[in-house]
């Protein structure tokens, strides 16, 4: 068990109620890593009915990984861009592998999911909660360092652009993205295949280089998570 994930429990909670449940969801988490025999990746699994899950419910991300992608970009130390925050709960997870090198910049629109947001981000000290919209970048550029990785969940038509922009800002060169892909979101009138397509060409256009594309299949329907690299250099010729 890594060490930013055995940080989960706060400890200054002490003996109260929250602290208990917390401490029992956390050695539940523990006993499910040490056991489950597929357990290859940072997402962090927990039991429901006797069956492991991973938790973030119907998150695309911990979703992906469970799938069989090969690298989600995300680990101790990684400095994350996540755009479509909603209330945080992935977040929590990913501020949890990140760990305290790495840092959180949860970006969402939406006040409502984002009180919750902030709430969350009062007990952890790398998530850094921006309420503002991700199609304008500049409006928290004061905000936000250069990023290693960008995870992006908006569900909107110009999801894509959304990501550019981002990435114009904030993405590194030779940094990974992730974009989960809900096609009826984009385009309900044509096969979501043909959406998926259409959307890494898009990414490919703005210097995307996607290496990895997996639908999610059955959890959810007409939805794809992309992720790969952004900017990558030629590699120099051997003298």
């Amino acid at each position: 068990i890594s060490q930013p994930l055995l940080q989960r429990v706060p400890q200054k909670l002490g003996d109260s109620d929250e602290a208990l449940e917390l401490r029992s969801r956390f050695d539940q988490t523990v006993r499910v890593f040490r056991e489950h025999p597929n357990v290859a990746n940072p997402s962090v699994l927990f039991q429901r009915g006797g069956v492991p899950q991973p938790v973030g419910g119907r998150h695309a991300q911990v979703r992906g990984a469970d799938g069989g992608l090969d690298n989600i970009y995300i680990k101790p130390g990684t400095k994350l861009l996540y755009l479509g925050a909603a209330a945080g709960t992935t977040v929590s997870h990913c501020s949890d592998v990140v760990g305290p090198e790495g840092i959180v910049y949860a970006v969402e629109f939406s006040h409502r999911p984002g009180r919750d947001l902030v709430n969350m981000a009062k007990k952890r000290t790398n998530v850094i909660p921006i309420i503002e919209d991700a199609r304008h970048p500049q409006r928290y550029r004061m905000l936000v360092g250069m990023c290693d990785t960008i995870f992006a969940d908006v569900a909107q038509p110009d999801q894509a652009r959304i990501v550019a922009l981002n990435a114009q800002h904030f993405l590194k060169p030779g940094g990974n993205f992730i974009i989960s892909i809900k096609a009826n979101c984009i385009d309900s009138t044509v096969p979501a295949e043909a959406v998926f397509a259409r959307e890494i060409k898009k990414l490919q256009q703005e210097q995307f280089k996607p290496a990895e594309q997996l639908t999610l299949e059955p959890y959810e329907r007409d939805h794809a998570i992309v992720c790969g690299s952004y900017r990558v250099g030629k590699k120099k010729a051997k003298d």
